[in-house]
């Protein structure tokens, strides 16, 4: 959370996209390093998870800051649902769907800003050659994707991988 933090602030970004709410832990953290009137928007595809997530961001107040979506993130980002462009993408949900997640992510993405996406190692499956979990093999396609696509990326290897790509 605090990395999620640090990277806010040096973009210091007004609208953030996060795909994979889960009970809105990091939702809450990226919405306080928002510019003044920023929102995040955050899409959700499990409802036991959305109500979690829903009740905490009332509880702490930030109702005026997070819009959460319910659904399938590749449905709600395929439709014209969220219509604005963003400083500060973060993936952290549907892995099986990285690939596409991020194919639709990019083109929601303002200039220069910064996708993050969480859990690229996916507890090590993902850099193997042949993974095992569905999850391992949806995070390995989107690793071979960003591998030849140009844009300028870069692994932190802490916890289970982070990757950031940046926009030009």
């Amino acid at each position: 959370l605090s990395f999620l933090s640090f990277l806010c602030l040096m973009v210091n970004p007004k609208n953030i996209l996060e795909i994979g709410t889960f009970v809105g832990l990091s939702t809450m953290e990226l919405s306080s390093n928002l510019k003044k009137g920023g929102k995040v928007t955050t899409i959700e595809k499990y409802k036991k998870f959305y109500n979690i997530a829903k009740k905490n961001f009332k509880i702490n107040k930030l109702n005026t800051k997070i819009d959460i979506i319910l659904g399938e993130a590749i449905n709600i980002l395929r439709s014209n649902k969220i219509k604005k462009k963003f400083d500060v993408i973060f993936i952290d949900g549907n892995k099986e769907n990285y690939k596409k997640i991020y194919q639709l992510c990019e083109k929601k993405l303002k200039s220069n800003g910064i996708i993050i996406v969480d859990n690229i190692f996916n507890q090590g499956d993902a850099i193997n050659k042949y993974p095992i979990t569905s999850k391992g093999i949806g995070v390995k396609k989107f690793l071979d994707f960003i591998k030849i696509k140009k844009v300028k990326k870069c692994i932190l290897p802490f916890y289970d991988g982070i990757m950031l790509i940046k926009k030009n």
